[in-house]
């Protein structure tokens, strides 16, 4: 069995670079377009989710109630309590979007699931296998199979 030995303290920072820099290359066009386009099918869901982004930003910033969306169903607004999860689910997108523009705070998020889904499986690959390259090869595939990318492009990213 072929194993890297790297110092511990550097194998997850590597690791981590190298699903960054895989996610980067399988999203490409997204890097390019980081700030003015949204990630995902235009008529898909990423820009529904881009408008909760907004709403959670927009609703801490100026002190309205976050469960609650008048603009949504006007007049009468909806309760938020049917997107209960966004507020966890878009943790990254929103925080960043207190000092990104909302599609570049969207697109890291899409970047991020894809980087953390590849660095989950190879820890769990590498917790099974004890092999650090099937570790490596099972992180890279599991962000490049189809169901993942289909997910994403539908605008998914939680």
């Amino acid at each position: 069995m072929l194993t890297i030995s790297w110092p511990n303290r550097l194998r997850e920072p590597a690791l981590f670079g190298f699903y960054v820099a895989v996610a980067v290359l399988i999203t490409y066009p997204v890097i390019t377009v980081l700030s003015t386009h949204f990630a995902g099918h235009p008529f898909g869901d990423s820009y529904e989710i881009a408008r909760h982004i907004w709403w959670i930003n927009h609703a801490l910033k100026t002190g309205q109630p976050l469960f609650y969306q008048p603009l949504l169903l006007y007049p009468q607004g909806i309760a938020s309590a049917y997107f209960w999860g966004n507020p966890l689910q878009l943790f990254p997108a929103w925080l960043l979007a207190f000092f990104l523009p909302l599609p570049a705070a969207f697109n890291i998020q899409v970047i991020l699931t894809l980087v953390l889904n590849g660095w989950a499986m190879s820890r769990l690959a590498r917790y099974l296998t004890g092999s650090t390259l099937a570790a490596l090869a099972a992180g890279a595939i599991y962000m490049a199979y189809p169901t993942m990318q289909g997910h994403l492009a539908a605008g998914h990213v939680g």
